[in-house]
Parts: structure tokens; C-alpha cells; sequence
């Protein structure tokens, strides 16, 4: 028996190294890599190597998983906000519903606004504008619609109407025994509606800038007061809330977990986080640093300085030539085309001109006319001695700037026979109101 001791001992520590020579053996063996698991954006993603394959799951953060219903902080933040925040962090808008805290927010808004409105009384800008007002009122009244439309109307139109009766008597036109007669009816009527309509303007610009504008301008302030405190400030927040009360319970009691993925921007949407911008690092600058920076700002101030090396100087002179130029160029245009005219006119004076200008200005001068005959036109000018291009050009400013306008030309060739085209009293009194009309839109009236 003693001797068995040793050999006992041996085949003892022989079984209890076998475990630790197995576990060397496989830790040397190579097996497959492990995975990889981190944090991207608030979600776990683990990639499996030996499978090539990548899971997302869940948001890694702490506290409950965004699944099934809301929990009870959401809820709360759902009734007294309207707004739910997940365990990320991220906030929802549940727009349907506005909570207790965004109607105590416009509330607060529209009082605040009523009593700027209200404060607006004691502004020497709100004074200043009813003044400018009632002043417009009463220079529209009296002066534009009495005395411009009204009584110097009616000077212009006697003035006119007998001037054309002194030209029709003076040439003995059709009718002419009877052209101050009817310058003197439609004179008349003319005036009958002048006059009445300007003292009517006056009459009102007097009520509307002694009564209408101070009255409406003095409670204008108070009317926005009482909008903004009365709609803003009252209806709108008080309807928010009774809303809140009759749909924020059921609404919290069915709410689900808020995620990315259920904010589909109807009724709840998910609120872009704002980015804070990156503040610089305040660094002072130093003393040697000061002196750099006004050695380096002298130098390019000696540059600005000197002619050679300034660009301000050079733009400068450039502005000061191009001025130059231009109204070089402007004198010598006027002195061109006042020689041109003086040209033409003497050209124009004598009298085998004068009498081809003057049939021109009767029948052939129109631009009409000068188009359909330029290539006979062309041909020639260029037996005179001018060239193609010369030719050419002289034709286009010939019908640019025709003897005779189209109006001209219709009148001397009427195309049709107006049955309607009569100057009968009626008809005559007709385009009176018509002109007058007119004119008094222009004025305003």
C-alpha cells in the first residue's frame, strides 16, 4: 500500500490537467470571428461576420422600447402639449390635437398684441397719418375734383368748343352759321356736368376728411385691440382647449409608442431636431498680434494711397473718362441731328421739294405704301450713286419715320361707310358724358 501513494498521486493531477489541455487545444484552433455589435444613430446594429449578414434592432438607449402603446410620461406630455417624445429623445407634433399649453401661448400673444394696438395712441406716427389723410381728403375735394375737373374744366371746354366754331366760320366749313350755337350747347351741357359733379367731390372730401378719417383713424387702433384680444386672445385659445378637453383623453388612451415610422405628417409629425451652430472659440487677440494686423493694414492703406498701386484711383478715372465720353458723344449727336434737320429743312424749302412733299403728305407717304415700293425705291437710290447697304438703310428710316401716319391714310381713304358715324345734339351729348366720364376717372370721382 505505501508504495501505490506516488502512482495514485500521478494518474490524480494526469486527469485534472486533461480539462486545461483541452481548453489550449481549442483556443488554438481557429473558430469564427464574433460578432460586431454598436450604436448607429440611436439603434443597435450588429453584424454577424461568419454569415455576412447585418441586424438593426431596437434603439439602444435606456428605458422602455418604442413598441406597443405609450407609456404614461407620453401620455401626459400628450395632453398638456400635444407633443410626444420618444426614448430617443426625438419630439412629435401630434398635430390634431394642440394641448393646454400652445391656446395659453396664443392668448398670451393676442393681449400682448391688443395692448401694443392700444399703445399706438400715443405715437405721434398715428396722429401724423390722420392728419396726412384729412389733408389728401380735402385736396382731392376741392382742388382736383372742384376746381381742376370742375371749374377749369369747364374754362377748357368753352375755351375749346369756340375755337373750333372760330375755325369753322373762319374757313367756311359745312354748317358753319351754326358752330357757336352748338359751341355754346354743348359748352353748356358740358359744364352742367362738370360743375355738379366737382362740388359733389367737394362736398365729399369735406365729409370724409373733417368726419370720415379722424373718426376711423382715431378707432382703428381700438378695433385691432379688440380683434386681437377678443378673437386672439379669447375665441381661438378657448376653442383650443375645449377641443383639447373633448378629444385630448381618448386620444392619450388609445396612443401608441410615437416612432419615425408612424409619423406619417397627417396627424402626427416628427419635429426636426434643431442644430445648434458651433460658437467659435473666443481667442484675444495678443499685443504682437494687434501690432501685425496695423502694420499690414498701414501697408495697404499706402497702397490705396499711392496712384501706382491703387486700384481705387484707377476705377475712379475710369468712371470719370466713360462720364466724359458719354456726354461727349451726347453733345455731338444733338449737334448731328440739329445739322441733319437744318439740312432737310433747307432742302425741304425749295419749291419743286416742297410741292413733292406735299403730295407725299397727300397720297404716297405712308409707311404702308413706302414697304410695298421699296425695291423700286432701291433701285433707285442706287442710280444716284449710293450703294445697296446705303439704299437699304435708307428705306427702313424712310418707313420708320414715314411723311404720313396711318391715321392720315385711313382718314383720306375711309375703308368702310359708318351708318352710326353721326354728330347729331343726341349722339353729341352722348360722347360728352362719355368724355367726361373719362375725366373724372382720372380724377378720381
Amino acid at each position: 500500500m505505501p508504495q501505490s501513494h506516488p502512482l495514485r498521486l500521478t494518474l490524480l493531477c494526469a486527469l485534472l490537467a486533461l480539462p486545461a489541455l483541452a481548453a489550449d487545444a481549442e483556443s488554438a484552433a481557429p473558430g469564427p470571428e464574433a460578432p460586431r455589435i454598436q450604436v448607429v444613430n440611436g439603434y443597435l446594429v450588429a453584424h454577424l461576420p461568419s454569415e455576412n449578414v447585418t441586424v438593426v434592432g431596437q434603439p439602444a438607449a435606456g428605458g422602455e422600447a418604442d413598441t406597443g402603446w405609450a407609456s404614461w410620461a407620453q401620455r401626459g406630455q400628450l395632453l398638456w402639449r400635444g407633443e410626444m417624445k420618444d426614448s430617443q429623445g426625438r419630439l412629435y407634433n401630434v398635430r390634431i390635437l394642440p394641448g393646454y399649453v400652445a391656446p395659453s401661448i396664443f392668448a398670451g400673444e393676442g393681449w400682448s398684441q391688443a395692448g401694443r394696438d392700444l399703445a399706438e395712441y400715443g405715437q405721434a406716427d398715428t396722429w401724423n397719418t390722420t392728419g396726412r389723410h384729412m389733408k389728401n381728403a380735402f385736396k382731392w375735394g376741392w382742388k382736383t375734383s372742384f376746381w381742376e375737373f370742375g371749374l377749369e374744366g369747364s374754362k377748357d371746354a368753352w375755351a375749346e368748343n369756340f375755337h373750333k366754331a372760330d375755325q369753322r366760320t373762319s374757313r367756311k366749313t359745312f354748317g358753319w352759321p351754326l358752330a357757336y350755337p352748338w359751341a355754346f350747347v354743348a359748352s353748356a351741357f358740358e359744364s352742367a356736368l362738370r360743375v355738379p359733379l366737382g362740388a359733389a367731390g367737394a362736398v365729399i372730401g369735406t365729409a370724409v376728411g373733417g368726419v370720415g378719417i379722424p373718426v376711423v383713424e382715431t378707432a382703428w387702433p381700438t378695433l385691432k385691440a379688440t380683434w386681437h384680444g377678443s378673437v386672439n386672445g379669447v375665441i381661438l385659445p378657448v376653442a383650443g382647449w375645449s377641443w383639447q378637453t373633448l378629444a385630448g383623453p381618448p386620444a392619450a388612451l388609445l396612443a401608441s409608442a410615437p416612432t419615425p415610422a408612424r409619423a406619417d405628417g397627417t396627424w402626427m409629425k416628427l419635429v426636426p431636431a434643431k442644430a445648434v451652430p458651433e460658437l467659435p472659440a473666443e481667442h484675444p487677440a495678443s499685443e504682437s498680434v494687434i501690432a501685425d494686423l496695423a502694420r499690414y493694414a498701414a501697408q495697404t492703406a499706402a497702397l490705396d494711397a499711392d496712384a501706382a498701386t491703387s486700384l481705387v484711383s484707377v476705377q475712379r478715372r475710369e468712371r470719370e473718362e466713360l462720364d466724359a465720353v458719354r456726354a461727349r458723344f451726347a453733345a455731338e449727336t444733338k449737334a448731328v441731328q440739329a445739322a441733319r434737320m437744318q439740312k432737310l429743312q433747307d432742302w425741304a424749302a425749295l419749291p419743286e421739294n416742297r410741292e413733292a412733299i406735299e403730295r407725299l403728305a397727300q397720297d404716297g407717304g405712308d409707311a404702308a405704301t413706302i414697304r410695298s415700293a421699296s425695291a423700286a425705291l432701291m433701285l433707285r437710290l442706287v442710280a444716284t450713286g449710293l450703294s445697296e447697304a446705303e439704299a437699304k438703310a435708307a428705306v427702313e428710316r424712310l418707313a420708320a419715320h414715314p411723311l404720313r401716319s396711318r391715321r392720315a391714310a385711313s382718314a383720306n381713304h375711309p375703308e368702310r361707310y359708318d351708318k352710326y358715324d353721326k354728330t347729331d345734339p343726341l349722339r353729341g351729348a352722348i360722347g360728352t358724358v362719355k368724355h367726361v366720364d373719362r375725366e373724372a376717372q382720372k380724377s378720381g370721382l
